[in-house]
């Protein structure tokens, strides 16, 4: 690998708040770019592929609650005191002389900046609407936001979406021309299962599933009464980490139901291989946020289709285009109760079966496979037109 290496051929991934080990979007760059360079990173905790880790300190939470909630009124303030607090990263990023680094949120696109290292912006969603179902969050972030993407977005040789609709509303809101974005949909590795058993309906009742985060403010509350309107025909898994009291209150709740139950989270790998076998992915959100609603193309959308699951949308989604196109799911006429179970009762048996069939034609497009590649060229050919405009031989 060593004479493949390119001239400044260490780069960086900066995730402040994160776990690499749970980022699936970290994972695929480091499975993309790990044969050509040397890869640090500095977050939380490191990720198999990087080969050097820095933790990095972040403020005392109750300091940085404080800074949070003083720039609801002076964003100013808060910019001005992460540029301070995370300047020992900026210098140490600065002296390394990375060929590029990829930062993965707000506070770490600062650093990026003050650093002068060209930088390829992860924003993962769209940001400046990411929890605004919030009130707190609508004081605090909005205006701190808008501030700061408008600089990073600008800066950043590249922007990062997980999905066409989000780039297409950076572009619009902050005048960045749409050729500056690249869409990274969050899909999984490819898999292989006997085809042949992909496409069957097992069972005496339809097999329904969510998976992912359980919490109140993704609408799972609106999951359970669908299914509850749906009666005994259909039995919903729920499945994925949450908090412990939810979780318990949720439990209690479909407990004393017959065709929904609530199951533990498995590891990320092992999520395709998991979901194979269900009939129908609810890929819906209860959720009052914007980005929810509107914007987001999640993982688990991804996952139930390379797991051959096709999967149920709402109307107002980003994944509605592809949705139709693919032939691989169903669109609900309304984003209401009423809504989702006309459109799962609407769906035979042989109407599943034939959507498992294009799953299974359609796999590999729906695989992180299928886009590393040309992911990483565009990367490289950016970062390379970067360096020929601010260093002209």
């Amino acid at each position: 690998m060593e004479g493949r290496k390119l001239k400044n051929s260490a780069i960086a991934v900066v995730g402040i708040n994160r776990f690499f080990c749970r980022e699936h979007r970290i994972r695929n760059e480091v499975e993309t770019f790990r044969e050509k360079y040397t890869i640090d990173g500095y977050g939380s905790e490191s990720v198999s592929g990087i080969d050097d880790f820095f933790f990095v300190k972040r403020p005392h939470a109750l300091l940085r609650r404080f800074v949070i909630l003083a720039g609801g009124f002076l964003p100013w303030f808060r910019i001005l005191f992460e540029g301070l607090f995370y300047r020992k990263y900026v210098k140490q990023i600065k002296n390394k002389k990375y060929r590029f680094i990829i930062p993965h949120h707000i506070d770490d696109a600062l650093v990026a900046m003050e650093s002068g290292t060209p930088f390829i912006f992860h924003s993962h969603e769209y940001l400046p609407r990411q929890f605004d179902g919030s009130r707190l969050f609508r004081f605090t972030e909005i205006k701190y936001r808008h501030i700061v993407l408008k600089k990073i977005l600008s800066r950043a040789v590249l922007t990062i979406v997980e999905g066409g609709k989000v780039a297409r509303k950076y572009s619009e809101t902050y005048d960045i021309p749409l050729d500056r974005f690249i869409v990274m949909p969050s899909m999984p590795r490819y898999h292989v299962f006997k085809s042949d058993q992909n496409q069957k309906v097992k069972g005496a009742r339809i097999k329904l599933i969510h998976h992912g985060l359980l919490v109140p403010e993704r609408g799972i509350d609106l999951l359970v009464d669908i299914v509850t309107a749906l009666g005994s025909s259909y039995h919903l898994t729920l499945m994925g980490p949450g908090p412990p009291g939810y979780l318990d209150e949720l439990k209690t709740r479909v407990s004393t139901l017959s065709n929904i139950e609530v199951r533990d989270p498995v590891l990320y790998d092992e999520i395709v291989e998991t979901l194979n076998g269900y009939d129908l992915g609810l890929v819906i959100f209860g959720s009052p946020h914007y980005h929810h609603k509107y914007m987001t193309v999640p993982n688990k959308f991804w996952e139930c289709l390379q797991a051959r699951v096709p999967v149920l949308v709402s109307p107002e989604s980003a994944m509605v285009d592809h949705v139709r196109e693919s032939g691989c799911g169903i669109v609900a006429d309304s984003a209401t109760i009423d809504g989702y179970v006309s459109a799962i009762r609407s769906l035979s048996r042989q109407n599943i079966a034939k959507m498992k069939s294009q799953c299974e034609t359609l796999a590999w497009s729906h695989s992180r496979n299928s886009w590393l590649n040309t992911y990483r060229d565009r990367i490289e050919n950016e970062v390379g037109a970067y360096y020929e405009r601010h260093n002209p031989q």
